[in-house]
């Protein structure tokens, strides 16, 4: 088995006005949006959580060791996420979109998900479908846009954004 090191952080949240000093067991990087982050166990709480390379002020190899879940498999864990965030209550579902004749081009170009489908074309319109978790980060790109997109499917995703554009 390997030996993994912690690593003393440095950290600048932009969450809290202080910085502050973490010791943490890295898992794995992910990139989303053209953003690093780092996917960790920070030593005294529970779970591990995500932290941007962008706000860490300076990062050092530790002495101490750990030992990496022998379960933890990056790709099955982060195969349904969009963004960053992992939360336990978080399902994968099937997304449908609906996109007009000329958006599509930036849908096939630039997908918004490794599961992206294109499952029908027509002169006016594309269907592509996707299977992850709807978070807020979806929910925002899918809002940034605006009436170029439709949500076709599932009716509760239909409904968060239809609440969003009309409060």
């Amino acid at each position: 088995m390997r030996d993994n090191k912690v690593l003393e952080v440095r950290y600048k949240s932009y969450r809290k006005e202080e910085e502050e000093d973490l010791t943490l067991e890295p898992y794995c990087i992910r990139e989303f949006k053209n953003r690093w982050y780092l996917y960790a166990h920070k030593l005294g709480i529970e779970g591990p959580h995500m932290y941007a390379l962008d706000r860490m002020l300076s990062a050092e190899v530790g002495e101490k060791s750990f030992k990496m879940p022998s379960k933890f498999n990056p790709a099955e864990y982060f195969s349904g996420v969009y963004g960053v965030r992992v939360y336990p209550d978080m399902k994968p579902e099937f997304v449908t979109l609906k996109t007009t004749a000329m958006q599509r081009n930036y849908f096939r170009s630039l997908p918004l998900h490794s599961s992206q489908e294109e499952i029908e074309r027509t002169e006016e319109h594309s269907v592509f479908r996707y299977y992850l978790t709807p978070d807020y980060d979806f929910k925002q790109d899918v809002l940034s846009f605006g009436t170029s997109v439709e949500i076709l499917s599932p009716a509760h995703l239909r409904e968060d954004i239809s609440s969003i554009l009309n409060p």
